[in-house]
């Protein structure tokens, strides 16, 4: 008897030791459904132990023959629901202590299996009901409307972020630092079963969401008071026209806002990311702009073409060859050339971005700085030159302008700013017999000259795998015409798998190509997205703009109060995103000084006190003093005296602030501002209505040269009657790289030398 309990024993042991063994070498989503399929009887197996174990009790209180298998039988299936025939073996139990052991164990194995097959039924949904009511006291939410492939590469990014600030935290092991703040993510969305399986096992919260539902209701029921807590909403359902009636309930949550009380530490509230179709994007800004900025519109072309500004400005494989880094300018000699094949929405707005943030300056032989602009050559199969967004931004200053310049000079202009770029747009399809002898042409191939050319070909005209062939039969024609050196080659691969697993090894240094554009990374990650740190410093730096335009006894608290009701309640988007431009424009500044930045932990050298020294070179920035000799600051940043007739012509600063003036210049107009006449000047002047004239007409005031700046202060004063120095907006252009240090602490980066 005793070795027919040992054998059940043994079974009892085998049959755990083997489900365990098979749960603990799959991943976690594997080992979930592996337990999920206890509803689908499985594991039946443990039941099957009790029937010799009923029977061994049984016999020993005297039933036999027929009577003693079918009562088993009988009472082995009752334990399926937990209904324990203990009073028929009770005898034997009491009689022989390893007996009753087995059987106890047979009873807990059989209560496991029944709670884990309870949990299979019911226990996912009743976590997530759990998990949504928690939902509300979370400080930060990261909400996705609409599930499709890409909703699902955006909670993927998210989860990645969480489980690695969980490893930091862990790593550093210090107990008493403070847990870092994770985004709780919830979907509102409609999925099968496989996908709730995989949100659920990644800790996403999931709410059943239709196109047509009400997301105002949705997200009061989920959130509940929006003011005490981060929301971020990313609108992503792939359909415009639902997203704009997504975007037009949350407008009835943000009307309840208290934008007066908003501060740049506080970041709570509700902030929505919605993304459009490029050729739909006037219609969300109207959203953007009755929300004030709280719903925000993604074009995931401009997300691509930022990031590919951010990482390789055009000063990125400049050496001193091309740079005079003791002028912070472009030599005399340097000829920069940006060929792009292909100009759908992609081309399209890389070229755009790239004029708004690669502007170059170079000095003459009479020691002058002159705007030198970047030539851009355009192919492409269809006439990409006439579309409505080009004729409605980028060409209405040349269209209405430049074409008749004396005259619009005589009417009592301002001076003209300089054309943003030299752009030359060629239809023709790639596998034209000419076309590759047009690049050649454009890249003065044949040019016996004492050029020094910086070229850059980007390849964004087709598939993935259409651009990597075009981008080995340039790499071919370029090292055939000799310029290999001096041009770099950028493809457009949307896949980042076939970018990670295949290109990065196979094509990188055999080609030479730099890859851009992976979707995964670039776009549909939470960090591109939502853009915090991006927005915190443009917002820094307005703040230090209205510290300049303050009255002298204001507080610290006010100005940033006014700074902050400003930007939210005053400015146009396109404001907004002019400050957020000027900060994306900074690893070029400090490039065109031989620098670079990284995060505070990278190991490279600080090199800030260097970087100020070259940067102050001739022209040391005067620190504001108060009364008593000391310095002052604004909050933790040391203050600059912007007086009057302060900058010095022909240093580094000055370039650097000149340099920046053309880039804002180049943003506005590439938006589709042209300058306003003296006479509307002082008309908005009289009428107090600045922001509402540059909004409604895209007209402005500082649309000018350098000089013409100067000639503008001046002119306000003649209206305003303050000093020239309160009217004075050159400051501004100084600003951003006088606060570089400032600025990038607070991002936490530095500065560092360069690399080449």
């Amino acid at each position: 008897m005793n070795i027919v309990i040992a054998l059940c024993l043994a079974y009892m042991i085998a049959l755990v030791v083997v489900i365990l063994a098979h749960a603990l070498k799959q991943n976690k989503l594997d080992r979930f459904r592996f337990f999920k399929n206890f509803k689908k009887g499985n594991f039946v197996w443990i039941y099957l132990v009790a029937i010799p174990l009923y029977m061994i009790g049984m016999a020993h209180d005297g039933v036999h023959g027929l009577e003693l298998i079918l009562s088993s039988i009988e009472s082995a299936v009752e334990i399926v629901v937990l209904k324990f025939d203990y009073g028929t073996v009770a005898g034997l139990a009491d009689a022989n202590a390893f007996y009753k052991a087995v059987l106890y164990i047979c009873y807990i194995l059989v209560v496991i299996n029944a709670f884990t097959f309870a949990f299979a039924v019911f226990g996912e949904k009743l976590t997530n009901k759990i998990r949504l009511s928690r939902v509300k006291n979370e400080s930060r939410i990261l909400v996705v409307v609409g599930y499709n492939e890409r909703s699902r590469m955006i909670i993927d990014s998210v989860i990645n972020k969480n489980e690695k600030a969980i490893a930091e935290y862990k790593a550093k092991g210090d107990k008493g630092k403070k847990k870092p703040t994770l985004d709780r993510v919830v979907l509102l969305g409609d999925i099968d079963s496989d996908t709730f399986d995989e949100l659920f096992v990644a800790g996403v919260s999931y709410v059943k969401f239709c196109d047509g539902d009400n997301l105002k209701s949705a997200l009061e029921k989920l959130c509940g008071n929006f003011g005490d807590k981060t929301v971020n909403v990313i609108l992503n359902s792939e359909k415009d026209d639902i997203n704009l009636v997504y975007c037009k309930e949350l407008e009835e949550i943000v009307g309840g806002f208290d934008f007066e009380n908003i501060s740049l530490e506080n970041a709570k509230g509700i902030v929505a990311y919605v993304f459009g179709e490029e050729q739909n994007e006037y219609a969300f800004v109207r959203m953007v702009e009755a929300t004030k900025g709280c719903v925000r519109y993604v074009n995931k072309y401009k997300l691509i073409a930022t990031d590919f500004i951010d990482k390789y400005p055009l000063t990125k494989f400049m050496t001193e060859e091309h740079i005079d880094y003791a002028t912070a300018s472009l030599r005399p000699d340097t000829d920069v050339n940006v060929v792009v094949i292909g100009f759908g929405k992609t081309g399209q707005q890389l070229f755009l971005t790239s004029v708004e943030n690669n502007q170059f300056l170079s000095v003459n032989a009479d020691g002058k700085a002159v705007h030198k602009p970047v030539k851009y050559f355009i192919y492409d199969k269809l006439d990409s030159k006439n579309d409505k967004n080009l004729n409605h931004n980028f060409y209405r200053y040349t269209k209405e302008f430049l074409s008749m310049h004396q005259e619009k000079l005589a009417e009592g202009y301002l001076p003209f700013p300089n054309i943003p770029a030299i752009v030359d747009f060629k239809k023709i399809d790639v596998n034209d017999v000419d076309f590759y002898d047009d690049v050649k042409d454009k890249f003065g191939v044949n040019e016996i000259d004492e050029k020094k050319r910086v070229n850059r070909i980007i390849i964004a005209f087709g598939s993935d795998l259409d651009n990597l062939d075009l981008a080995e039969k340039m790499a071919e024609k370029i090292r055939e015409w000799g310029i290999g050196n001096e041009t770099k080659i950028f493809v457009k691969i949307r896949n980042d798998n076939l970018i990670n697993e295949v290109l990065k090894d196979k094509f990188v240094g055999e080609g030479g190509f730099i890859f851009f554009g992976g979707e995964k990374n670039t776009v549909y990650d939470v960090d591109k997205i939502v853009r915090y740190e991006n927005d915190v410093l443009a917002k820094r730096r307005h703040i230090c703009y209205e510290y300049e335009w303050a009255d002298d006894n204001a507080t610290d608290e006010q100005i940033s109060k006014n700074a902050l009701t400003t930007w939210y309640n005053v400015w146009p988007q396109v404001k907004r995103e002019s400050n957020v431009y000027a900060c994306a424009s900074i690893r070029m500044k400090l490039n065109l000084l031989g620098y670079d930045y990284v995060e505070r932990s990278d190991s490279a050298p600080d090199a800030t006190a260097d970087f100020m020294r070259d940067y102050q070179a001739n022209d040391e920035k005067i620190m504001l003093k108060d009364k008593n000799g000391g310095q002052v600051y604004f909050k933790d940043k040391p203050v600059v005296d912007y007086g009057d007739n302060v900058f010095k012509t022909g240093t580094v600063r000055n370039n650097l602030a000149m340099q920046e003036h053309e880039r804002w210049n180049a943003y506005m107009i590439c938006n589709g501002y042209v300058p306003a006449t003296k006479a509307e000047i002082a008309d908005y002047v009289k009428n107090g209505n600045k922001n509402k004239f540059e909004k409604d007409f895209r007209k402005h005031g500082n649309l000018t040269t350098f000089d013409g700046l100067i000639e503008f202060k001046n002119y306000m004063s003649t209206l305003n009657g303050k000093t020239p120095a309160k009217n004075d907006v050159i400051k501004y252009d100084y600003q951003i790289m006088d606060d570089v240090a400032w600025l990038l602490g607070k991002k936490g980066c530095k500065i560092i030398k360069k690399s080449n």
